[in-house]
C-alpha cells in the first residue's frame, strides 16, 4: 500500500463502493481529513491510516463501509482535530 501517494482532492471510497467525499488535508502521521458534502454543506472527518486498504492515482479506498462510517464517524469542524 502506498499511503504516501495520498494527496488533496482525491476521491475517498468506502468498502461498499460509495464515494464519501474528497481528501481535504493530509497529515504527517499518515491520517488525513476528508470533506464530505451533504445538503450543500461540507463536513470534515478524520480518516485513520488503518482504514486505508488501497490507493491508486485517483482514489483512496477504505476498508470500512459507508453504513459503518455513518454510525461511527463523528463529524467535526473542530480546528484542533483538523490540525
Amino acid at each position: 500500500m502506498t499511503k504516501h501517494r495520498i494527496r488533496q482532492h482525491m476521491t475517498v471510497v468506502a468498502a461498499d463502493d460509495h464515494a464519501l467525499g474528497f481528501v481535504s488535508r493530509v497529515r504527517r502521521d499518515g491520517s488525513f481529513m476528508i470533506t464530505g458534502l451533504r445538503g450543500g454543506c461540507g463536513y470534515d472527518h478524520l480518516v485513520l491510516p488503518t482504514w486505508i486498504c488501497e490507493v491508486d492515482d485517483e482514489f483512496v479506498y477504505l476498508n470500512k463501509t459507508s453504513d459503518y462510517l455513518a454510525a461511527n464517524w463523528p463529524e467535526t469542524n473542530d480546528p484542533m482535530i483538523a490540525a
